[in-house]
């Protein structure tokens, strides 16, 4: 018996089986969907769990857009030459399943359809924290602006626009270990093998969707202080026994090292005033002086200055 909605409308039994058709068709599409990404995602290992929502929801979703995108065909929106008896169910089925796999096509297509016909404002660019993250902006600020060579690997802290959990940050093509601090805030861990020569890299930040933010510089330069001693803390030290000393003087870097008659001794660097180096027992074998000098991560050597062994 035909279903007849407000006087006007009336469903057969033909309509009753074609939307039927529709929404099986428009699960099974979005079940396509879900599937292959879901494998591509395991497969890859970097499924989140927070995305477990989508693949439950998103055959709900397909149904529901074939059905609107179905109703949108049969109400000539797209064109004006359908008609009841042009209604092919294996086109409108197959229709149903594409849009449930191409959702996002789909919906792209109505939204065209909708903002021809109902032009208005900027939509959700309007809101104050709009639903779709835009494209990440240029970075406006990298703390720190220059990193010296030899320096042991530190955070980069990156500030812009649009960043989203998930945001990476590039130098040059190599992702870096990225930290989501705020949509304004971004902090990378960045190795010290980044830091080993003078270099310009380009840093960029992604966003999961695959945008992309224009370049900005980060500098890694030679250190250009020259460092010099005033004095060392014990100035006389027992020969063949580990122990600590401290250098103090100026114009030290993060990397400096202590030379004692040329050999490289383990060194702590405190500040651009103080380093602490700790002594092994083969330091000073025996008895008598030793030079001491400092020498910062670009080659640059410090006066040197004697330390007895007694």
């Amino acid at each position: 018996m035909p279903i007849n909605f407000f006087g006007k409308c009336t469903m057969t039994t033909f309509d009753e089986r074609l939307l039927l058709l529709v929404i099986v068709a428009g699960m099974l599409g979005s079940f396509v969907h879900c599937a292959t990404s879901l494998a591509d995602y395991i497969g890859n290992n970097r499924f989140s769990r927070r995305w477990t929502w989508f693949y439950l929801l998103r055959p709900v979703i397909g149904m529901a857009l074939a059905l609107v995108f179905y109703f949108v065909i049969r109400g000539g929106f797209l064109t004006t030459s359908v008609g009841a008896t042009d209604i092919n169910p294996y086109g409108i089925a197959a229709l149903a399943g594409l849009v449930g796999m191409f959702s996002k096509q789909a919906t792209d297509k109505l939204s065209e359809v909708f903002s021809t016909l109902f032009r208005s404002g900027e939509g959700d660019q309007k809101r104050e924290q709009p639903l779709t993250p835009g494209r990440p902006s240029v970075p406006t600020k990298v703390d720190p602006a220059e990193v010296i060579v030899g320096s042991d690997g530190q955070p980069i802290v990156v500030t812009g626009t649009d960043f989203v959990n998930e945001s990476s940050i590039y130098l040059d093509d190599a992702e870096q270990p990225t930290t989501f601090d705020s949509a304004t805030q971004l902090t990378a861990q960045v190795a010290k093998e980044m830091f080993a020569a003078p270099a310009v890299f380009k840093l960029t930040v992604a966003n999961p969707d695959g945008s992309k933010s224009t370049a900005i510089e980060l500098k890694v330069v030679a250190a250009t202080a020259t460092p010099s001693i005033d004095n060392v803390d014990p100035s006389e030290v027992t020969p063949a026994i580990a122990g600590g000393i401290t250098v103090n003087g100026a114009g030290f870097v993060e990397g400096a090292i202590v030379r004692l008659d040329n050999a490289p001794q383990e060194t702590v660097f405190v500040d651009s005033t103080k380093l602490t180096v700790n002594l092994t027992p083969t330091s000073i074998p025996g008895p008598g002086t030793v030079k001491l000098r400092v020498v910062n991560p670009d080659g640059i050597d410090s006066n040197e200055i004697d330390l007895t062994a007694a």
